[in-house]
């Protein structure tokens, strides 16, 4: 059964959370790599729960026999790696989400993007400033109108409770 080898309990074979924590722990002396995002860790380590449980009902389901021993180990193993990942390398982990242009723009492509990365940003700030205008006007103008990203805006002379009371 794969999962014995997963949770490292048939001969030859390291638990999969082992092995990631010494591959962590190795890369983590080197110079000029980037941590993790902050966030994304955080998502990845509230998530884990659900996936690990998730195993066991696919086990279930499908009447697999003999999974529950090494289940609860990998389980144990990675809840461990969890704490690892909280301890040392959540602490590391950086705050601003933003990528190194060459990586950026290798991100743009996977998503079919092959328009430069300056031309993009060039567009975006463009686009962004003539909404900003247009709904500067229309509020100016003392007219109700749409706020940026489709939110209806009240006009000048409505309070905050008419605005927020239903109907």
């Amino acid at each position: 059964m794969r999962l014995k080898r997963y949770a490292g309990m048939e001969k030859g074979y390291t638990s999969i959370a082992e092995l990631a924590q010494a591959r962590t722990r190795e890369r983590l002396g080197e110079s000029g790599l980037r941590r993790p995002f902050k966030d994304e860790l955080e998502k990845n380590l509230g998530n884990g729960p659900r996936y690990v449980d998730g195993i066991a009902k696919l086990f279930t389901k499908y009447q697999i026999k003999g999974w529950e021993k090494p289940y609860q180990t990998l389980k144990t193993q990675l809840a461990a790696h969890d704490d690892f990942v909280r301890k040392e390398i959540l602490p590391q982990a950086r705050t601003d989400f933003r990528q190194p242009a060459e990586l950026y723009s290798h991100s743009l492509e996977q998503f079919g993007v092959d328009m430069p990365v300056e031309e993009l940003q060039s567009r975006a700030k463009t686009a962004f400033q003539g909404d900003a205008a247009r709904h500067a006007g229309a509020r100016a103008a003392g007219g109700e109108g749409e706020g940026l990203g489709g939110h209806r805006l009240p006009r000048r002379d409505q309070g905050a409770q008419e605005v927020a009371a239903p109907g």
